[in-house]
């Protein structure tokens, strides 16, 4: 019988350990979303010159679908304000590729903070001064960082850049990337 009480235990205190482990080892929302940011950087970087802008544009569209919300909003300061959408996204970015020969962009470090949705203005609403605006939601977030960016004929450089995203579901999708100018 003492033993029959010790399995017991013993089998109750295994269900407890699962479940426990279950539930604290599921990715974080902060872990999400750096490996979103990490999977966008590696679709658009290129080990290969592109020499087809259809094939290119394909293969950034079906990433971009996977990453992006449909309404992405992307400022480069050379570029302005680029198409928005996924589709129309992906042309020009394939477009703009054909010219670079191979194409690397690495993230660096990053500061996600959950919680804080983008304003209307572009500006993050935590930085704003008047804290009455400031809006916080679970279902959004930004993240501020560096970004390395370089290739066969374009030179290495690195750049701030604020990527805000929203939650779909349970995935964390980018809504805005603002890409600063060149230091």
């Amino acid at each position: 019988m003492n033993r029959r009480r010790w399995l017991g235990y013993l089998a109750v205190a295994g269900g407890v350990a699962l479940v426990g482990y279950a539930v604290l080892a599921r990715p974080s929302d902060e872990e999400r979303i750096r490996g979103q940011l990490e999977a966008l950087a590696e679709a658009v970087s290129s080990p290969e010159p592109v020499t087809n802008v259809v094939f290119r544009a394909n293969y950034l569209k079906e990433r971009f679908d996977e990453l992006l919300t449909p309404d992405v909003r992307v400022e480069v300061p050379e570029v302005g304000s680029l198409p928005s959408g996924p589709r129309a996204l992906a042309l020009a970015a394939a477009r703009v590729q054909t010219g670079l020969g191979v194409f690397d962009v690495t993230l660096g470090s990053l500061d996600i903070e959950v919680g804080v949705d983008e304003g209307g203005d572009g500006t993050a609403r935590g930085e704003r001064t008047d804290a009455r605006n400031a809006a916080r939601t679970a279902d959004a977030a930004l993240a501020r960082g560096r970004v390395k960016v370089g290739g066969s004929s374009y030179r290495r450089e690195e750049r701030d850049v604020v990527f805000a995203l929203r939650k779909d579901g349970s995935t964390w999708r980018v809504s805005s990337v603002r890409v600063s100018a060149p230091d």
